[in-house]
């Protein structure tokens, strides 16, 4: 959400271990996660995106892989952006696209743009991952159709890989300022 405090919610979900905190570390500090991190708590992480005219506190909101109903209600409802991130060395993690994109739709009030981001790309060059990680592949780009969504493949240790996906990130939110600024405005009028 656009309003309020100024700070735009964006929602980082996925299942345990599938990189969300090393992609979110990654973009806001240029930081590596070479070991895995277990996010116990929903955490988050603020960044400044800057253009020309503006600047936008952004919190990104870093989701645990555990039965996290519970806590997403506040968060999934003031979202903006949901990005549902899956390993695409593990093909149980593509069936959990349905779960996530559910959670969001049923709580969320403001429409949040999903946006579907595999993850571990780097292995599709490994030998004994390449066939599984491109079956992945070509499993969340259907995931991704039906759900009429964009998807990435980022490597985390690679911020050429990950940028890509926080371009689209702010492109959205600023998308959504004018259509905020023009509900805000009809609800003050009446």
């Amino acid at each position: 959400m656009l309003s309020g405090s100024g700070l735009v919610a964006v929602v980082c979900i996925g299942p345990w271990g599938s990189g969300k905190t090393a992609l979110l570390r990654r973009y806001a500090s240029n930081l590596d996660t070479p070991d895995h991190i277990s996010t116990v708590n929903p955490d988050f992480i603020q960044a400044i995106f800057r253009n020309k005219q503006e600047e936008i506190k952004i919190a990104f909101w870093d989701i645990g892989g555990g039965n996290t109903s519970f806590i997403l209600t506040t968060v999934y409802a003031r979202a903006a952006v949901a990005l549902i991130v899956v390993d695409l060395s593990n093909l149980d993690h593509l069936n959990t696209i349905g779960k996530y994109q559910k959670e969001i739709l049923d709580v969320n009030r403001v429409d949040a743009d999903i946006l579907l981001v595999g993850t571990h790309y780097d292995l599709r060059n490994d030998k004994d991952k390449a066939t599984q990680v491109n079956a992945a592949k070509k499993m969340l780009q259907q995931k991704a159709q039906a759900l009429g969504c964009r998807y990435f493949f980022v490597d985390n240790n690679d911020k050429k890989t990950v940028d890509p996906v926080f371009t689209e990130v702010h492109r959205l939110i600023l998308e959504k300022k004018p259509k905020e600024a023009e509900t805000l405005q009809r609800a003050s009028d009446s």
